[in-house]
């Protein structure tokens, strides 16, 4: 996902290196006019969004990266997941019950591990009570080791990740999209087999997986890189757009693939059968991954992989001990979350908007904590409906086809309506902005300006050295990334409300029908998603998209490792008293999430009242 273009980008970390070498101390200006003067005899790398863009739009439309290409893509993964999910996560389940019963005489066990309870799928709930595996005590013991093997996966990812996603930098953006694809076709075909009733591989075998799936990325290496291409072929202002067509793709996928995967089981017999055509589609999947056009041209690549040998620095030779090893390693591991720290982020002028100083490790935050409230049931779903409710994979289906046609109708008409009516009723009662720059006083990034020796210029303050070096956007363009801003955070907000209404509402009314109309809430509360993407990627340049987004997977899995520990807890304890408390705890975290993003949006105003 490799093309070449005729100019590359200026290295865009050259002037964050040292400025005490050398005869004298030069001042920050002079400084920027060394490296200025320096980058004239270099390659030119084109700096601006416009520059970077227009030697991709020129390319000839099967070499020219776009969201076009990738929505088949995104559309066949999505069947994927709506084929497999629900059959995938009943056959764990029903490996997880046959460990349980291996030292006992069930008969069931040996006819019908993998069967639904008749040919046509549909009597599948008038047998829950002849079912030794639908029992509180089954039910819970397999929530736990689903929890714990899905932790195990995502604790070994974390060791992996940062690094794994930071070279889609050099090696470009398809390469994440191999490492997760053929793992994961793998695992599948793993749990086709453990599921046949003759075969002995016990749950050890779904830990041992774990910890390869995990060394691979986790199975999360999808999601950043095909962001990353978003990022790479869209510009600022149509980026949210372009994740809502995703966002739609993704939605029809999900509404076809569960009614698929049904069909599939009802006219078999047997949920293998899904999992397995699933696995066929991936292997068509990974073959169009051939062709799509890299969205990162090699020139870019090389580039990037000069900036990452040049600011990587040499560990002195005497950093030996053990203990210093250890530090590096983890710091190493950490690097890509590091990066969201204050002053981290670099503000070359392929960034859209600099952020406030602790906007961003907040909006970080925002996000971590949607998504912990969010994993954290997609982990304890099957369990709990099937204890509660006594849902099949018939149910299971039929839930996930209406998360994706609520999605649908959500990206189709629901989202498209409410953009326009923010535009009608916010922004023309909002003043115009007149920024006369898109940086922010106090933040002066990782250049560290305000500390720099400052010898004959001492009358310049940093706001006016960084107009010097950053020259001033026009008034339409601080306006225009002010309005983006402010959309993307309004829809954020909605949709940490949303995620909070459509979790608490299920313990509040314990029914079948309170929990399809959660699910639909929830799919309206997804906006919050596209808009986080559009508004994170806005404070990153794009000569870091790589790494940042690395940063984002890398807090998905802790989230993922430490949600799934909490939820599978939680519901073991729960299950026989108020299966539901842990809708209460995703609540609990959405409405940290909504705090967080209120947060930001106080700072924000603040700074803009200021301007």
């Amino acid at each position: 996902m490799t093309s070449t273009v005729a100019t590359e980008r200026q290295p865009l970390l050259a002037k964050n290196q040292s400025t005490h070498s050398g005869t004298g101390t030069r001042t920050p200006l002079e400084e920027h006019h060394r490296d200025q003067d320096q980058s004239e005899d270099s390659q030119s790398i084109p700096l601006d969004e416009a520059s970077r863009l227009a030697p991709l739009q020129a390319l000839p439309w099967y070499r020219r990266p776009s969201v076009a290409w990738l929505l088949p893509f995104i559309l066949l993964l999505a069947v994927v997941m709506g084929i497999s999910q629900a059959p995938q996560e009943q056959l764990i389940v029903r490996i997880i019950c046959k460990e349980h019963f291996r030292d006992k005489d069930t008969l069931w066990l040996q006819d019908s591990i993998t069967h639904v309870s008749s040919l046509n799928g549909t009597s599948s709930r008038d047998n829950y009570y002849d079912d030794p595996c639908n029992t509180s005590d089954v039910q819970a013991y397999a929530a736990l080791v689903m929890s714990r093997v899905r932790s195990l996966k995502y604790i070994t990812g974390m060791f992996t990740i940062g690094y794994i996603t930071s070279l889609s930098d050099r090696y470009g953006r398809k390469a994440l999209i191999y490492i997760t694809l053929i793992p994961t076709m793998l695992t599948q075909a793993l749990i086709v087999y453990m599921a046949h009733p003759s075969t002995k591989l016990g749950v050890s075998i779904l830990y041992a997986d774990a910890v390869f799936t995990g060394v691979l990325g986790a199975g999360l290496l999808l999601e950043p890189s095909l962001n990353a291409y978003i990022v790479d072929c869209t510009s600022q202002e149509g980026r949210s757009l372009s994740m809502g067509y995703v966002m739609v793709a993704l939605a029809v996928g999900l509404i076809a693939g569960p009614m698929l995967g049904e069909y599939l089981i009802k006219l078999t017999g047997d949920m293998t059968t899904a999992v397995m055509i699933s696995i066929a589609i991936q292997c068509i999947l990974i073959l169009y991954a051939i062709v799509l056009p890299e969205s990162l041209p090699k020139s870019i690549q090389l580039h990037n992989a000069d900036v990452a040998a040049q600011t990587g620095g040499v560990k002195p030779a005497t950093e030996t001990s053990i203990l210093i090893k250890a530090k590096n390693g983890i710091r190493a591991i950490l690097d890509p979350l590091l990066l969201f720290l204050p002053g981290k982020i670099d503000t070359s002028s392929d960034v859209n908007v600099v952020p406030a100083r602790y906007t961003l490790i907040t909006l970080i935050a925002a996000y971590g904590f949607l998504q912990f409230a969010s994993n954290g049931i997609t982990i304890i779903l099957i369990p709990y409906t099937n204890l509660v409710f006594h849902w099949t994979t018939l149910e299971d289906n039929i839930y996930y086809s209406l998360s994706g046609a609520a999605s649908f109708i959500v990206y189709v008409g629901i989202f498209p309506v409410l953009k326009k009516m923010y535009k009608i009723l916010i922004e023309k009662e909002s003043p115009e902005v007149v920024h006369t720059s898109i940086y922010s006083p106090p933040y002066v990034g990782h250049n560290e300006i305000s500390q720099l020796p400052d010898v004959g210029m001492s009358n310049i303050d940093v706001e006016t050295l960084e107009d010097i070096l950053h020259p001033p956007s026009s008034n339409a363009d601080a306006a225009a990334r002010s309005r983006s801003v402010q959309n993307d955070l309004s829809f954020f907000i909605f949709g940490s409300t949303m995620y909070l209404i459509g979790h608490a509402i299920v313990p509040l009314v314990e029914t079948e029908a309170a929990v399809l109309v959660a699910c639909c809430i929830r799919a309206l509360a997804s906006v919050a998603l596209p808009s986080f993407m559009s508004l994170f990627t806005s404070y990153v340049p794009v000569h870091q998209t790589g790494k940042a987004l690395g940063g984002i997977c890398l807090l998905d899995t802790i989230t993922m490792t430490v949600s799934s520990l909490l939820y599978g807890w939680v519901f073991s304890k729960s299950s026989v008293a108020m299966p539901s408390a842990v809708f209460l705890v995703s609540a609990a975290f959405a409405s940290l999430s909504l705090l967080a993003g209120l947060i930001i949006w106080s700072t924000y105003k603040r700074k803009e009242a200021r301007n």
